[in-house]
């Protein structure tokens, strides 16, 4: 958000609150804070258990008179009562998906704004040293034939929401007796570590990164790859989706929630599914937030196998289909013609 507003004009003041609210969790590429004029709308971009946090961090002084947008993230079709409440907090809500906009719409009465998100600018253009990307990891490539899958999954985020076990299952079913693919997981968190199944552990084409890694790094590890697998239960945005797809890679995805936005990519290949009531023994979804999707793990390794099966110049011409594709729909220019006039004259 901050890339699309500098990139079209405008020049806005930034506050991280990284450091205060989730220090153990992604590291962000936020260059230094420019000074604030006390102009224009407040851009509160945490969801609601974090906004008094937030608000006290960001200061009396700087909220004074101004506009509060929260930009919230939910997964599921009914939102927890807290969010309900959590509302008088701000004055409009930005929705960055079309789910988003239907969960918000249906529970809250605060003005809810669909802005997508400018994610052209995920797409990096930068070559990729597929050897020397995953030495880092300690992932040996000998045989640069090696067909890599990747997955991703953050802990505080719900296993059983993210279901990294599906993704498993997805490619353990499709490459039951291959010994020329790998698939590999990228863990954020420390408990689940110290827990990771034993038919992972035990099937050596599977490889573990748990490093705090920043965004470039992330996608540069991604690009590494050769296909990105999300068979999420329920996803408000679909953050990983999106970065992989704005970069050209396959990708095998849940079609529920967040990503229905990105389905119609050239290189997006949707998983069908169940509803079905939630169970969530991380205790952060409730089986009162409504349902959310059981994806067909067979669907998934068919897509698998395909993606495999494709000559590299079959491969490069759908990715090169589908950088395009986001570079035409999903722009920064889009993302600002969504936001109200009346905040972008008080902003410019």
């Amino acid at each position: 958000m901050i890339q699309a507003l500098e990139k079209t004009g405008y020049n806005p003041s930034k506050f991280d609150l990284t450091p205060h609210l989730q220090p153990e969790r992604n590291i962000l590429n936020i260059p230094n804070l420019s000074e604030d004029d006390s102009l224009g709308p407040i851009i509160l971009h945490v969801n609601p258990p974090e906004i008094p946090k937030a608000l006290a961090l960001v200061g009396k002084k700087r909220l004074l008179g101004r506009k509060i947008i929260g930009v919230w993230a939910w997964e599921t079709g009914i939102l927890p009562k807290s969010w309900v409440k959590a509302q008088r907090w701000v004055d409009e809500i930005w929705a960055s998906s079309y789910f988003l906009e239907t969960v918000f719409t249906k529970s809250l009465t605060t003005p809810i704004i669909y802005t997508g998100y400018p994610c052209s600018l995920m797409y990096k253009n930068n070559k990729i040293d597929r050897k020397y990307e995953l030495s880092k990891y300690s992932i040996s490539d000998k045989n640069e034939a090696i067909f890599t899958v990747f997955t991703s999954f953050d802990e505080n985020s719900s296993v059983f929401r993210k279901n990294p076990h599906g993704a498993v299952n997805a490619f353990q079913s499709a490459f039951e007796n291959k010994t020329n693919v790998r698939l590999i997981i990228k863990l954020t968190g420390t408990r689940f570590s110290k827990k990771i199944p034993n038919i992972w552990l035990n099937d050596p084409r599977i490889h573990i990164v748990s490093s705090n890694l920043n965004e470039n790094d992330i996608i540069s590890l991604m690009k590494s790859c050769d296909c990105v697998i999300s068979l999420h239960r329920a996803e408000g945005y679909g953050l990983l989706i999106a970065k992989a797809l704005a970069n050209g890679l396959p990708v095998i995805s849940t079609n529920y929630s967040g990503p229905e936005d990105f389905i119609d990519c050239p290189n997006a290949y949707a998983v069908d599914y169940e509803l079905v009531p939630i169970i969530d023994p991380t205790g952060i979804y409730k089986s009162k937030h409504g349902h959310w999707a059981d994806p067909n793990i067979i669907k998934a390794a068919e897509h698998l196998k395909y993606i495999e099966s494709l000559r590299i110049n079959e491969r490069e011409k759908k990715s090169s289909a589908a950088i395009l594709w986001w570079k035409k729909n999903h722009t920064e220019k889009d993302f600002i013609a969504k936001i109200p006039k009346k905040h972008m004259k008080k902003i410019n």
